[in-house]
């Protein structure tokens, strides 16, 4: 491959992209730097399609110790083992922002994989992450409603700084990240001490200006390329429209009455109650719905339409559900969009904790417990870009009998570290 790179100044650094014969088997790839900080992106994706009811789209994060000219590690282990409580919630951040511009029909493996190779110590590598992820997305075989990208802007001594260094972050009274689009923002993380609204309508202001640049730079890089998607069908492509009328019709009459059918009251004691009733009914009115299709189906001799039938109701559900909420109001359990549940709180529910507080909305219970610890209990941690003592260590737990379903119990997932990650950001400007 021919190698092409594209140099821009941004935020008063050097922005530069790469592309060569590194990494060239993968379907996409690019080398970015940022001052001294670069990292690689890579794009491979399946070649045929998989039997999933989901888009399989996965995102790594990867650190590598070198990258800041560091051995780490046990006397035992001197390498990297399990990414890191940083390294999962950039790989999130880079997936929230790009897995809604894919689209969500694709049933193709998809792995966008960014290796940080050096970090200068000045500039966080999730900028650039971002960025390339964009990228490769773009030159990749699979439809993308892109480019996108993100910026990273602070708050310090009243002034805004664009991509701040970490130094000027940990003196900030607001430290936010914005990825998007050039017309909107898809994904916004803020983590501030007590400010105004407004400081943060302007930074997002700012955000996607500055996100508009980088997309229209992307753009201009891209013009350089000749790329072929391939071709992705809706559920209902592969049906006959005669078909397809007929599975509308079958599922329009009956799907309002599952989903909104019955209205339950709200007294105070039996909140919970009614909205456990109210839920199940719910689900149990799916799941008819479901069986009576396949049943209509096998009765009109088209049980071969049934996987792509299935697909067109969760479409329609969705539709119903979004319709119902911006048009008349009303969500499917009758509450209206300003309308909270009751919360229930109790304390001291364990006899041997130092702290414990069960919390109940709905359908959605946590349990919190609370252990003090002495000096020597803080968390030491080292990684590519940080070392530090965490001294509040919040643990988040989403066992599957809380959604009723059975599953292993192996440690944290990744979206246990984000919702722990949100916490703590909350707790650390009290």
């Amino acid at each position: 491959m021919e190698k092409k790179v594209f140099k821009k100044e941004f935020a008063g650094r050097n922005l530069e992209i790469e592309f060569s014969s590194l990494a060239e088997q993968a379907n996409a790839s690019c080398l970015i730097k940022y001052g001294e900080t670069v990292a690689l992106i890579t794009l491979v994706c399946s070649k045929q399609d998989e039997a999933l009811d989901f888009f399989p789209l996965m995102v790594d994060y990867e650190e590598k110790f070198y990258a800041a000219g560091k051995i780490y590690g046990s006397r035992f282990v001197r390498r990297e083992t399990r990414p890191t409580e940083g390294a999962i919630l950039t790989g999130r951040m880079v997936d929230r922002t790009l897995r809604p511009l894919f689209d969500q029909n694709t049933r193709r493996k998809v792995q966008i994989v960014v290796t940080v190779l050096s970090v200068d110590r000045e500039n966080d590598p999730d900028f650039i992450a971002l960025l390339g992820a964009s990228l490769v997305s773009s030159l990749s075989p699979i439809p993308f409603k892109g480019p996108a990208a993100g910026i990273r802007i602070g708050k310090i001594d009243g002034k805004t700084v664009v991509l701040p260094s970490y130094d000027e972050r940990s003196k900030a009274s607001l430290d936010s990240f914005f990825g998007g689009t050039k017309n909107k923002l898809n994904m916004v993380e803020v983590g501030a001490k007590e400010v105004q609204e407004k400081e943060v309508e302007e930074l997002a202001v700012l955000g996607l200006e500055k996100i508009k640049e980088l997309v229209q730079w992307q753009e201009e890089v891209l013009k350089e390329f000749k790329t072929e998607k391939i071709e992705i069908k809706e559920p209902a492509g592969s049906i006959v429209e005669e078909d397809q009328k007929m599975i509308f019709e079958f599922i329009s009459q009956r799907l309002e009455g599952a989903l909104f059918g019955k209205a339950l009251g709200r007294s105070q004691t039996g909140e919970v109650e009614n909205r456990q009733k109210n839920k199940s009914e719910r689900v149990e009115g799916i799941e008819r719905i479901q069986a009576e299709l396949s049943a209509f189906l096998l009765e009109k001799q088209k049980s071969e339409l049934e996987p792509a039938a299935q697909k067109i109701l969760e479409k329609m559900m969705d539709e119903i559900v979004h319709e119902k909420a911006l048009k008349e109001n009303k969500r499917v359990d009758g509450r209206k969009l300003d309308e909270l549940r009751l919360i229930e709180v109790f304390c001291g529910v364990l006899p041997r904790t130092h702290g414990t507080g069960l919390f109940l909305r709905g359908m959605t219970h946590a349990l919190s417990v609370v252990t003090l610890g002495a000096p020597g209990d803080i968390l030491m941690l080292q990684g590519m870009e940080i070392n530090a003592e965490k001294r509040f260590i919040h643990h988040y737990n989403f066992p599957a009998f809380s959604t009723g379903e059975t599953g292993p119990n192996r440690g944290p997932g990744r979206r246990e570290i984000g919702h722990t990650a949100l916490w703590r950001k909350k707790r650390l400007s009290l």
